[in-house]
């Protein structure tokens, strides 16, 4: 068995979920692949509390909030190499490539070292480091703020936001039908928004969620304790990570969904 990594996971919903681990889809494959490399993965925050699975449908989810990754002995270089290709197969699957600030939210520690680099091995400073920390709770602060605003219209009692973060563009009704979670009725206060989906550069919808319960359609276990990777095949077999039991949180205008029929139109 080789090193142990530890990984320090971020709960960007924290003042509304508190006393929650969770990984979201990035997180959670380049966790899988480290495991499949060998290496014993330690979560943190070191609690009693299970690790959930956080889902956005949606391209934003891919490391765009902070991630620390803590290791001791090995090499900087071999770990950094490591988890830099976990990383790109993971753009790899979803034809993306990773953007500088990407790369500088994969916060690598080295403690035997000292060492703190990204995953292209740029040295990372503890300045940035606090500036990371310092945004971090203040978007937590600002979907605080957000998920306590009543809505002004009676019928629409849903926040919309842009990409999933803390900005609140509109309001909607939601409900279930055959087809899943639809967005029935809806009003865009921005303009500039309003603007960029008439124009089609704001495409479509994704939805945020914490799954309580995710199951690994090959293996029927916990689909975040597994390291089968949704979309996967083995043996023939796609693997389907099915959720259960899931918390609804927000719904976001974005540019790129991921499911290609979850779009939006302006009338």
């Amino acid at each position: 068995m080789k090193d142990e990594i530890v990984i320090d996971l971020f709960n960007p919903y924290s003042r509304l979920f508190p006393n929650r681990k969770l990984v979201d889809k990035g997180t959670l494959e380049l966790i899988k692949h480290l495991r499949t490399e060998g290496y014993t993965i330690k979560i943190k925050p070191d609690n009693e509390v299970p690790l959930q699975y956080l889902f956005k449908k949606g391209y934003h989810e891919f490391f765009t909030d902070p991630v620390y990754i803590f290791f001791a002995g090995a090499a900087s270089s071999v770990v950094t190499t490591l988890i830099a290709n976990g990383i790109q197969k993971v753009f790899d699957k979803w034809g993306k490539s990773s953007s500088n600030t990407i790369n500088n939210n994969v916060i690598i520690i080295n403690k035997t070292t000292n060492e703190t680099i990204n995953i292209v091995n740029q040295p990372i400073s503890k300045g940035e480091i606090n500036d990371k920390r310092k945004k971090v709770k203040t978007n937590a602060e600002r979907f605080k703020q957000c998920f306590s605003m009543v809505s002004p219209y009676p019928n629409l009692q849903t926040p919309i936001y842009l990409e999933h973060k803390p900005q609140i563009v509109g309001w909607g009704r939601l409900d279930l039908d055959n087809n899943g979670l639809v967005v029935e009725e809806s009003i865009i206060l921005d303009k500039i928004v309003r603007k960029k989906i008439r124009s089609g550069k704001i495409k479509g919808l994704s939805v945020t969620g914490i799954s309580e319960t995710s199951i690994c359609s090959i293996c029927e276990s916990d689909y975040v304790q597994c390291n089968h990777i949704a979309g996967e095949t083995y043996n023939n077999v796609m693997c389907a990570n099915e959720l259960h039991e899931s918390i609804f949180i927000e719904v976001s205008l974005v540019c790129v969904p991921i499911n290609e029929k979850c779009l939006i139109k302006m009338i």
